[in-house]
């Protein structure tokens, strides 16, 4: 007569083997949102970086080289684009800097049932800050205005 004891011999790693499992995939699926939820901050972070870096630096030097991933536009108290900004230059109040919306994030794996073959779009990201100096240390005597030299080299490499 066999006792309960040896009946149950097998079980246990059977038991072990579903519950590792489930814990395994919950493990996997919760750090692929991790990483999802980690480059929309990376993004949005970059569109703070470049909207304050655009809240110092002088307007006409900003060039289009950023225009494929950045879009920056002066605002004025009421948030209206400022069209001219040569000469309504005295009118910006506000930097908006946008994430252009063609980024998307490809979930792999566990987690590949979501979206479209686990393809989402990005949100739509931007940042308004108010405008500090725009770059300009001073009005000149002559009423010219004496401009900080301010490049933009910063390089937005997003994937």
């Amino acid at each position: 007569m066999k006792t309960i004891k040896q009946s149950q011999k097998g079980l246990t790693i059977i038991e072990f083997t579903l519950v590792s499992t489930l814990m395994f995939l919950v493990t996997f699926a919760l750090i692929e949102f991790g990483i999802y939820m980690y480059s929309m901050q990376d993004l949005n972070n970059r569109s703070r970086e470049a909207a304050r870096l655009a809240t110092v630096c002088y307007p006409l030097d900003i060039t289009d080289d950023l225009s494929s991933v950045i879009t920056i536009s002066y605002l004025d108290a009421s948030y209206s684009k400022v069209t001219d900004i040569e000469n309504d230059f005295s009118i910006i109040r506000f930097v908006k800097a946008e994430i252009n919306d063609n980024y998307t994030f490809r979930f792999s794996g566990i987690l590949s049932f979501i979206g479209d073959s686990g393809v989402i779009n990005m949100p739509p990201l931007e940042t308004i800050l108010p405008s500090e100096s725009l770059g300009i240390l001073r009005v000149e005597d002559n009423g010219s205005l004496e401009t900080s030299s301010c490049s933009l080299t910063y390089k937005v490499e997003l994937e």
